[in-house]
Parts: C-alpha cells; sequence; structure tokens
C-alpha cells in the first residue's frame, strides 16, 4: 500500500515574478491548519517532493513543521513547476519504493487535473493548501496508474476555518 498526498500550494502574493512570489499570512495560516490536520490524520510522510517556487517550497516547510518532517529534507522538483499531469506522473512513478507516504506540492491546475487523472472522478478545484491524501494497492510507485487511486481524506483550510 502506497499513500501520496498532493498539497496545492496556499494563498500566495500576486507578483510579476510567479516562481518568487511569497505566501501572504493568510497562506501562512492555511498551511499551519493543513499540517495540523495533516498530524492529528496521522499522515506521516517518509518524503517529500516540492516544486521549485517560493510559495510551494514555503507551503511544504510548513507543513513539515507541523509533522516534525525536517525541512532540510524537503526534495525541490524542477519537473513540478510551470508543467503537466505527465510530468507528475513520473515524478510519483520514480519515487524510491521505500517511501510509503509521500507528499507531493504543486500548482493549479495541474495538480487538480492529476487528482482528477488519478482517481478517475472529477472533483471540485482544489483551492490553495487543500491536501488529497491518495490510497494505491500498490507495492512500487512504479505502477502507479489514471484511476488507481482511492481518495482516502481531502481537506480544505476554508472548509475548517
Amino acid at each position: 500500500m502506497k499513500r501520496l498526498v498532493l498539497i496545492r500550494h496556499a494563498h500566495a502574493a500576486p507578483g510579476s515574478n510567479d516562481h518568487e512570489r511569497p505566501l501572504t499570512s493568510r497562506g501562512i495560516a492555511e498551511a499551519k491548519f493543513i499540517g495540523g490536520i495533516l498530524c492529528e490524520q496521522q499522515f506521516f510522510p517518509s518524503l517529500m517532493i516540492c516544486s521549485t517556487s517560493l510559495r510551494t517550497m514555503t507551503t511544504a516547510s510548513i507543513i513539515a513543521q507541523e509533522l516534525s518532517f525536517p525541512v532540510s529534507s524537503i526534495l525541490p522538483e524542477k519537473k513540478l513547476y510551470n508543467t503537466g499531469e505527465d510530468d507528475y506522473f513520473n515524478v510519483v512513478q520514480a519515487i524510491d519504493d521505500q517511501h510509503d507516504c509521500c507528499y507531493l506540492f504543486g500548482h493549479n491546475f495541474t495538480i487538480s487535473n492529476f487528482l482528477w487523472q488519478l482517481t478517475g472522478s472529477h472533483h471540485s478545484e482544489m483551492v490553495p493548501c487543500t491536501a488529497a491524501v491518495l490510497a494505491f494497492d500498490v507495492e512500487q510507485w512504479s505502477a502507479v496508474r489514471p484511476k488507481s487511486a482511492l481518495l482516502d481524506g481531502y481537506f480544505q483550510p476554508e472548509a475548517h476555518q
């Protein structure tokens, strides 16, 4: 059994340099809130992979702290920034099989579309800092395919605040 937690970055400030947009104070609060929920639900990662943008790295760092995951162990991945679902699949399928629970931090609309592809059912758009917990009945990440995931949890900060 493998578990993948897809997280869209929290609310970010507008800016002309998209890659360097920081989180807003609202975004920081969202990330702390979602990190707390994931901790309460005991979805503890052994690996976190994150887009290289400032807003996703900051979201991941805040959530990592809430889960007592070492921030220095978050893996930045260029293939998760300004790309499509095929790149997200490639990243997931390349995860080392020693990891049973992995967090992947990315961007809309790719991350919402990726969720829809993995579950085979249409969900509402992932609002900022949404966490979708997916379970796969596989032993190897390379076996992850479209429509192979069961939605095991879905958490949105706006629904709980």
